[in-house]
């Protein structure tokens, strides 16, 4: 999935997804072909969805607790 010069093991994989998912990206690992860079691609949508969800969670929380101490 990374090439020649990157063995292929499952910390190679965790680590890659993690720093996809994190939109870290530090780029010593890149996929190579198609299907690598679908995999990366959704990866990474998905770690977009993670945080939008994240923040929208915390924001209606926080909104709540507002509205909650305005009515006491």
């Amino acid at each position: 999935m990374f090439g020649d010069e990157n063995l292929d093991s499952l910390g190679n994989q965790l680590f890659f997804s993690f720093t996809t998912l994190t939109t870290t990206g530090y780029g010593n690992l890149v996929p190579v072909g198609a299907t690598g860079q679908g995999i990366a691609i959704a990866d990474a949508i998905t770690g977009q969805l993670f945080l939008i969800t994240a923040v929208a969670r915390i924001v209606r929380g926080a909104s709540a607790k507002r509205a909650a101490s305005s009515d006491a």
